[in-house]
């Protein structure tokens, strides 16, 4: 099986690492300085300067929104094959994806507002989060249940006429935390005589919503979650649109399966790790375990896990197996 990129990706890869070593390696102690400024100030979760002022650049090279495929909004979309590489590169530095307007959890909120929102949504709540004017959270991980089987969540959405009432605890919501959320998607309980798989719905839910009340960043193994925050949420009673409710009562599951959520996606999540390590080159050349050097045999297996990763453009499933990403009405 040939794995070798084609020559498209090719560039891509050459013009992505020329950015790095151009814009992106030179402020990570502008960056590094900035954080610890804010955590002093007592607010880590705040807009950093250092990366509003890569955004224009990166628009400007065309390596904007490159995540989202089969869209009139991002024409520059690249598929899962050609964009995983990039994402490698992106993962080198841990911050860098927002400069593209690639990270999560944003990505997987617009590929979702993109798939299964009206024009009317899209207009006033995707276009922004593309323009990277705003930010957004997925609000689906509970306290006191297994989260990762969202069939355990117990957050209530019950509609009362013309609004949905939501109400529950959430918490570890990446990207809460930034001033500029402006909307939540909130999955939660429906219909819990439903059976398993249509009990759970997805919503959206301004940040604005008054009420809403954002307790405490919670840490993840001692870090704070600077610059987006994880956040610990409880929405008591909140009243949004039955518009808001998306695709329909009970089809959240099928939404995640349709969307990144749960679909095998290793480019948004999994394959920056491998770039963290920058192909082997953080261990010292000298550190030699068994007669091989630690930074081969980091490479080695760096490229082994590459060569075992074969994407296809977009993965089917039962509810939709063109994979792309559409809802069968």
């Amino acid at each position: 099986m040939d794995f070798s990129h084609s020559p498209k990706v090719e560039a891509l890869r050459a013009d992505s690492r020329r950015f790095f070593e151009d814009l992106i390696y030179p402020a990570e102690a502008r960056y590094q300085h900035e954080i610890e400024e804010h955590r002093r100030a007592g607010n880590p979760w705040q807009t950093s300067q250092v990366i509003e002022a890569l955004k224009p650049e990166a628009q400007r090279r065309g390596f904007w929104n490159p995540f989202l495929p089969y869209s009139e909004r991002a024409p520059q979309g690249l598929s899962n094959r050609e964009y995983a590489p990039l994402c490698e590169i992106m993962g080198r530095v841990p911050w860098a994806a927002q400069v593209f307007n690639c990270s999560a959890p944003d990505t997987g909120n617009m590929e979702i507002l993109e798939r299964f929102t009206t024009p009317e949504q899209q207009l006033r709540r995707l276009d922004p989060l593309l323009a990277g004017e705003i930010r957004s959270a997925f609000l689906m991980t509970e306290p006191n249940v297994t989260s990762s089987d969202a069939s355990n969540i117990r957050c209530s959405i019950r509609r009362y006429g013309d609004e949905y009432v939501i109400d529950g605890d959430k918490w570890f919501s990446s990207g809460a935390g930034d001033p500029r959320c402006a909307l939540y998607i909130v999955m939660g309980r429906t219909d819990p005589a439903a059976k398993p798989g249509k009990q759970q719905s997805m919503v959206l839910v301004p940040a604005s919503t008054p009420g809403i009340e954002v307790l405490r960043a919670v840490q993840v193994f001692g870090y704070d979650g600077a610059l987006h925050g994880h956040m610990d949420i409880r929405l008591l009673g909140e009243r949004v649109p039955v518009e808001n409710l998306l695709l329909g009562a009970g089809r959240g599951f099928e939404i995640a399966q349709m969307s990144t959520r749960t679909r095998p996606h290793p480019p948004l999540h999994a394959h920056p790790r491998p770039g963290r390590a920058r192909a082997g080159t953080a261990v010292p050349a000298r550190a030699v375990a068994g007669g091989v050097r630690q930074a081969d045999q980091r490479s080695q297996r760096v490229a082994r896990a590459d060569r075992r990763i074969a994407l296809p453009d977009r993965v089917g499933t039962a509810a939709d197996p063109e994979g792309r990403g559409r809802p069968r009405t």
